[in-house]
């Protein structure tokens, strides 16, 4: 055994260093109790608000900074004189005091200064966001004003501030046996531990007498050993228990001691107002207390060795004859024993370190979602209300409304299904065991609120209780996010030059979070988490984003991190890219806009302080503007020039002249009209006449920037780069009205910056403009769309070009019918034709060219298919119908060039096909399709025909000289007997169930299979002869 007196030649100083130990293990016994009624404390105020509120049990808020919640000037917080702003908690727009949307915040705040016995909460030190989260982030009101703010639990607080919280807050006053009233004649025993504490932290000296000690010690055991409630906590009879052994020294065993010896370091350390004379004889008696101590172990083992020496010879005899008969399995067993404890012993401590790592990793991961968590409720809990004002912002809770999204779902005969979803878990999972996707994609036109959309999903994530969650009608199972330990938002667009993933979460959010010396730490935290945990790496805006080498469809995904789901959005046109195979995407998803249209249109009115929705909708209905409000952007656009009462027509044209109009007022609030404007939507414009140059300059720019051969800065371009199309002049001018912005790069040089337009489809539309006005520009467009072939989809240039020059438009048609090898430009040309007659263009002037139809479920204008049909009668070669339709028996008359006819699903009385003289493929399918029995006669291009479904009475193809391939099916389809003479390219022959008496297949010579089926068919005896190619001949019924 050893004792503090026999190394220590101070006894002062023993006992100082006694008291120390003794106020750490007083702490520790009183941890799980502190702990345990805070988290009470904050049930019990969360209970209460929730049920005065009348909202959900779960309904929390996390939005709210302490700075928000706390009016200005507010006492021991603000630093302000007079009339001046703010210069501590009030120091930025975000950190303004404002009322808690969801009135939680303001009343907690009530709570905790109520609950406080001085009226005085140490605002300093906590983190108001984190309240609902971390119950001693509320705890940290009671402690001392300064030494608390990086404090996260009950283990990183020292004594004084454990006890300050049971002093300073009410809830304990019905947890002890005695009153706690620190300010009366006669102090309580938390005042007299916290003075003890004050006493040993601030002894100049290091010294403590024995009559002190004594009494602190009473203190402190009185303190644990308290009736009400300590009495029966197991943690605080352990502590009494220990400060029992430290007060009588003589049971610290040399374990103990050299424990105890470590805590003497470390409390030294926290020590206050101590000389550097005292400390360093502070620790000059602590080598001497360790140097002692092995000293000591040594004169017992002296002792134990000269007690055997003095031993009797008769002694040592019979020791000698003991040990002489000891077994050889004693021996052994002793061995086992030894290498036992050594491996034990071992393991401890690699279990210790073990322990330890896992500890740290946990709390560096903790840091990492807090701070993650923090800079998107700063960054992303805001939207802008209109395009035409985006610095105007609100709540995006407040003006919030469900998106309407749909799983594609693709069968193998290529037929797309579309499932409604309102759920995360209908995105993230599939199958019933709800096996986790891996690589998830939401597909959606510009404007439909695909970034909106990422935004509050991330949100959620952060607020799994709060008010986005809890308000929505779609989207609300916000715990189904909490299955991931990250959620990573990066925006492509803002990260063109970079083609991993990693660098750009680095730098869109490790470089926001971190400061310069933690970021390589955070790095490598980053690379650990992404390893080991779930994490939903969101990527918004594929469509904009293009790899800097040329090779990638997508930023690479490190394979090594198989933990996590990549969640990505993009506008359609993208995932046409052949290098996006179907094994890459495990599920896809489209966003149509917003579920209801006037919800959104009521909270946007609202924020304006206009009740006028019943006006708004009649409105609508009146200029045929319902189909736009689909999208948020067009939608807010329609909803701001309303309340500003600018009327608009169903134009795109007209709506993205009203919106760049609106954005040159900033400029110039000057009107003036245009006597001849250049574009029948300039018409009623105010303030882009006297800007017209800046305009056609600006619309220069976004041409330049779209048909770049370059095309990573065809959205965003160097500030150096755009110098070259704009004066500074003109850029500042384009910057004041806010079509272009501008953003500073990250430079340890240079500072730079990047430019591009406020919305791709504002681009889209100038561009658009500046080909209107200079036809010569048609060569660069048809260079670039030969050299792109997807170009086409990618933005609305050619719609808008419609209706601002239908002339350039026929021309552009031209352009692009003959270098684009594709057939999915009709809904492109719909869209076009409509806005040209929008636009008041002369009908007579319309003349798009087209010569491959493709009329599926998507589009759903068949009087404007029918006429694009009828305008190019001479020029269509490719026509495929795929969703009902009522077609003209004539509706093929005039089709000379049409060489490929599939249809499915629609109706066609009495169709006549007998004016298509170079149909090389006919496949018809459908009951609604009759055909006349001439309907193939003349047809001598003909090698394909497949019939299934359809009704012909009488057919004949005698004259199909070239058939290589017949498959007919259907008891409506009758054939003569002779309907096949002549057939002699024919190769392949199937009929099902089709009516056909003596049919004579004899002249057909290079038939290699024969399929009939059906007992309406009979054969000639001799139908088979003279058949020398005939491989396979199948006969049923």
């Amino acid at each position: 055994m050893a004792r503090l007196g026999d190394v220590f030649g101070v006894q002062e100083m023993t006992n100082w260093l006694k008291t120390w130990l003794a106020l750490n293990i007083t702490k520790d016994g009183l941890h799980e109790f502190v702990d345990r009624e805070v988290k009470q404390f904050q049930t019990g105020i969360y209970h209460n608000i929730t049920s005065t509120l009348g909202v959900s049990a779960n309904t929390t808020c996390t939005g709210c900074l302490t700075a928000n919640i706390l009016p200005c000037p507010t006492q021991g917080v603000c630093k302000k004189r007079g009339r001046k702003s703010c210069k501590s908690i009030h120091d930025t727009p975000r950190k303004q005091h404002r009322p808690c949307p969801l009135s939680i915040c303001e009343a907690v705040r009530d709570h905790i200064k109520n609950d406080h016995r001085f009226d005085g909460p140490s605002w300093k030190n906590t983190c108001a966001e984190q309240w609902a989260c971390n119950h001693w982030q509320i705890g940290k009101c009671f402690m001392p004003p300064d030494g608390y703010i990086g404090v996260t639990s009950i283990r990183d607080t020292d004594f004084n501030g454990v006890i300050s919280v049971m002093l300073n807050c009410i809830h304990f006053d019905n947890l002890m046996s005695f009153s706690i009233a620190p300010m009366s004649v006669s102090p309580c025993l938390l005042t007299k531990a916290r003075d003890i504490g004050k006493a040993v932290r601030h002894s100049p000296s290091c010294e403590v007498t024995d009559f002190d000690l004594n009494d602190y010690f009473n203190t402190l055991e009185t303190l644990l050993k308290d009736s009400k409630t300590l009495a029966n906590d197991s943690n605080a009879q352990d502590a009494v228990s220990k400060l029992i052994l430290l007060r009588n020294e003589s049971t610290i065993s040399l374990a103990e001691m050299s424990h105890l010896l470590k805590d003497a370091h470390q409390t030294l350390g926290k020590a206050e107002n101590v000389t550097k004379e005292r400390k360093a004889q502070m620790e000059s008696y602590m080598e001497q207390l360790k140097t002692k101590l092995d000293e000591h172990a040594e004169t017992l083992k002296e002792n134990i060795s000269e007690h055997a020496n003095a031993c009797t010879v008769e002694s040592k005899r019979l020791f000698n004859e003991h040990a002489n008969t000891r077994t050889e399995e004693s021996k052994i067993n002793l061995t086992e024993h030894v290498n036992t404890l050594a491996k034990k012993s071992i393991q401890d401590i690699q279990g210790a370190i073990s322990s330890k790592k896992e500890s740290d990793y946990e709390n560096k991961v903790e840091d990492f979602v807090r701070r993650l968590k923090q800079h998107y409720n700063l960054t992303m809990s805001h939207v802008s209300i209109s395009t035409l004002l985006p610095s105007g912002d609100e709540f995006l809770y407040k003006i919030y409304a469900a998106h309407a999204i749909c799983r594609i779902v693709e069968s193998n005969g290529g037929n797309k299904t579309e499932n409604p979803i309102t759920t995360y878990k209908e995105i993230l999972c599939r199958g019933e065991h709800e096996k986790l996707h891996k690589r998830i994609f939401l597909q959606g036109e510009a404007g439909m609120g695909k970034t909106t959309f990422a935004c509050k999903l991330v949100l959620d994530w952060c607020n799994p209780g709060g008010a986005l969650s809890y308000i929505s009608k779609t989207f609300g199972d916000a715990n189904t996010l909490q299955e991931f330990k990250l959620v990573l938002l990066i925006t492509l667009r803002d990260s063109v030059c970079e083609r991993d993933v990693t660098n750009m979460i680095k730098e869109q959010i490790i470089d926001m979070v971190y400061t310069d010396t933690e970021r390589n730490d955070a790095y490598g935290m980053l690379n650990k988490i992404m390893q080991q945990e779930m994490c939903l790496v969101v990527q918004d805006g594929l469509d904009e984003w293009k790899d800097p080498q040329g090779k990638l469809a997508q930023p690479i995904m490190l394979s090594c991190y198989t933990q996590c789901t990549v969640f990505t959005t993009t506008r359609p046109w993208k995932l046409t890219d052949e290098r996006i195979r179907k094994s890459q995407i495990d599920s896809l998803f489209e966003l149509k806009g917003v579920r209801d249209p006037y919800e959104l249109c009521k909270s946007l009115l609202d924020s304006f302080g206009c009740n006028t929705l019943k006006e708004f909708k009649q409105y609508v209905l009146k200029n045929g503007l319902h189909a736009l409000l689909l999208s948020p952007m067009l939608l807010s656009l329609i909803v701001s020039s309303w309340v500003d009462g600018i009327r608009l027509t169903g134009s795109r044209c007209d709506i993205y002249t009203v919106l760049v109009d609106a954005l040159f007022k900033k400029a110039s609030e000057k009107n003036s009209f245009f006597v001849q404007p250049p574009f029948v939507c300039f018409q009623n414009t105010r303030y882009l006449q006297h800007n017209f140059e800046h305009l056609q300059a600006i619309a220069k720019a976004a041409f330049v920037m779209l048909f770049s051969a370059e095309r990573e800065q065809s959205l965003v371009i160097s500030e150096r780069q755009l110098s070259h199309c704009l004066t500074p002049k003109q850029k500042y001018i384009a910057l004041k009205t806010g079509i272009i912005t501008e953003r500073k790069c990250v430079s340890r040089t240079y500072q730079t910056s990047t430019c591009s337009f406020i919305h791709k489809s504002v681009q889209e539309f100038l561009a658009a403009v500046h080909i209107a006005e200079n036809s010569a520009t048609l060569q660069v467009v048809s260079r670039f769309f030969a050299e792109n072939s997807n170009a086409m989809f990618e933005n609305q240039i050619f719609i808008f070009l419609c209706g601002l020059n239908i002339l350039l438009a026929n021309e552009c048609s031209r352009i692009i019918d003959s270098t684009m090898d594709t057939k999915f430009l009709l809904s492109t040309y719909i869209e076009g034709f409509i806005e040209a007659q929008a636009n008041v263009q002369n009908p007579n002037d319309i003349d798009l060219k087209l010569s491959r139809f493709d009329y599926n479920g998507y589009y759903v204008d068949d009087n404007t298919f029918l006429r694009i049909l009828q305008m190019n009668k001479s020029n269509a070669k490719l026509l495929e119908i795929y969703r009902y339709i009522l077609l003209p028996p004539d509706v093929l008359h005039g089709l000379a060039q049409l060489k490929d006819l599939k249809l499915s699903g629609c109706e066609c009385k009495g169709l006549d096909l007998s004016s298509c003289h170079n149909l090389e493929i006919i496949d018809l399918d459908g009951e609604g399709i009759t055909l006349q029995p001439n309907a193939f006669n003349g047809l001598t291009q003909l090698k394909t025909l497949k019939l299934s479904g359809c009704e012909c009475k009488g057919l004949d193809l005698s004259s199909c000289h070239n058939l290589e391939i017949i498959d007919l099916d259907g008891e409506g389809i009758t054939l003569q007997p002779n309907a096949l003479n002549g057939l002699t390219q024919l190769k392949t022959l199937e009929l099902y169930e089709c009516v056909c008496k003596g049919l004579d297949l004899s002249s057909c010579h290079n038939l290699e299979i024969i399929d009939l089926h059906g007992n309406q068919i009979t054969l000639q005896p001799n139908a088979l002869n003279g058949l020398a190619q005939l491989n396979k001949c199948t006969l049923n019924d």
